[in-house]
């Protein structure tokens, strides 16, 4: 772990700078809550985290890394932020016209029934109302994800319901394809990747080559971060505009009005929650499928008041030591859950891309924070355990 450390020496030049009016390395340091960073550093450790970085107003002032090999990583999920970018960007080039554009526009075979009514919108807001399963593995199963996506029926009417959906988001990769003329992939490597002299990057792809817009792209921890200070510079990369500065924006917004912590393909950071346990929650874990058994322990904590998901999490191991293999239940509790209990929020601070095993990118633009949190893929990691839930809340500590 690496970080900087102000000795008495380095404090007197420090002041002789500043008298100067020099610029200094240090000025970002100064702002640091030293206790805050002591403890991001003691849960990068107890979370087995492989890479975990922090820039503040633009300058690195952690750095810790495990002994794994140096290599790109996996963003899991996180891919699918990235793929908004692209998107956004080609609304930004002129190449799609509106996130409103039907996607049938893009796909003629779309245009029947009540299919005809899903829009570039509802597929970043995660409301097209496509048929899915819960995890990837049918996307990975298919040998043109497109195509599936293409051929899915509907589980719900077109922006009726948010439902986080692996197999939609692909239609994203085929609509900049069609939009732009160039694979996402690639899309991506001539508007972000080489712009922003990121060289070691991998996307994989289908059978049919449509790279995977939900996952499976791979970059360096350094390079991964140049996202969020993408973000943070509304779009702008060394002077030049990547991204319309209105469009990054929006992606931090709320969406649609079902799930307040859902921009598009980004995630809102609250900057307070208030969690009670009521009936309604109960009632949801019991038409679940949750053990009624597991149900009545949960009466413990009915009426209770929490602040974060990691203090709810707390109180459920308290009553129920080994919940997180008896209480997960996809879409109804589990480790990004923010609506169990029932959460309301005061205000949003920051933006996140998240993905499986605990992968992070965090934003806060009002205090200049940029951080990134990630996992080498490996056998055997226990994801639910090391998930690092908390990881924003320690991020934003650290600056006021």
């Amino acid at each position: 772990m690496a970080f900087i450390r102000i000795s008495g020496l380095f404090l007197y030049l420090l002041v002789v700078l500043s008298c100067l009016g020099l610029p200094n390395e240090a000025s970002a340091q100064q702002q640091v809550d030293q206790a805050a960073l002591h403890a991001l550093e003691r849960r990068s450790i107890e979370t087995q985290s492989d890479a975990v970085l922090v820039y503040l107003d633009g300058k690195q002032i952690f750095d810790y890394r495990s002994k794994a090999p140096r290599e790109p990583m996996y963003l899991m999920s996180c891919t699918k932020s990235i793929t908004g970018l692209a998107v956004m960007e080609a609304i930004t080039e002129g190449k799609i016209t509106s996130i409103d554009e039907p996607v049938y526009k893009f796909f003629p075979e779309l245009n029947q029934g009540r299919k005809k009514l899903i829009t570039i919108r509802m597929l970043l807001s995660m409301t097209s109302g496509i048929q899915h399963i819960g995890t990837g593995n049918e996307v990975y199963a298919a040998p043109d994800s497109v195509k599936q996506a293409v051929a899915a029926e509907l589980a719900d009417a077109p922006g009726s319901v948010f439902s986080y959906n692996n197999k939609a988001v692909s239609l994203l990769a085929g609509i900049v394809q069609i939009a732009t003329g160039e694979q996402l992939d690639a899309y991506a490597d001539e508007h972000f990747f080489t712009p922003m002299g990121i060289s070691d990057w991998r996307w994989e792809r289908d059978t049919a080559g449509n790279p995977y817009a939900m996952a499976d792209l791979k970059l360096q921890p350094e390079d991964f971060a140049k996202f969020g200070t993408l973000i943070l510079q509304k779009g702008q990369w060394q002077g030049k505009q990547l991204i319309a500065a209105n469009w990054v924006d929006e992606l931090g917004r709320q969406s649609q009005p079902y799930e307040p912590l859902y921009g598009l393909l980004w995630w809102r950071i609250p900057a307070q929650a208030s969690g009670t346990v009521t009936d309604k929650h109960l009632a949801a874990l019991s038409t679940g499928g949750l053990d009624r058994a597991l149900v009545d322990k949960l009466q413990q904590l009915r009426g209770k008041t929490f602040q974060t998901q990691t203090q709810w999490h707390r109180a459920l191991a308290g009553v129920i030591p080994d919940w997180e293999d008896k209480v997960y239940i996809p879409g109804v509790i589990g480790p990004y859950a923010m609506d169990v209990p029932t959460w309301t929020y005061q205000g949003f601070d920051g933006v996140s891309a998240e993905g499986y095993l605990g992968q992070y990118l965090v934003v806060f633009p009002s205090r200049k924070l940029v951080a990134i949190r990630m996992i080498n893929s490996r056998d055997g990691y226990d994801f639910i355990k090391n998930r690092f839930e908390d990881f924003p809340d320690a991020v934003r500590a650290l600056a006021h």
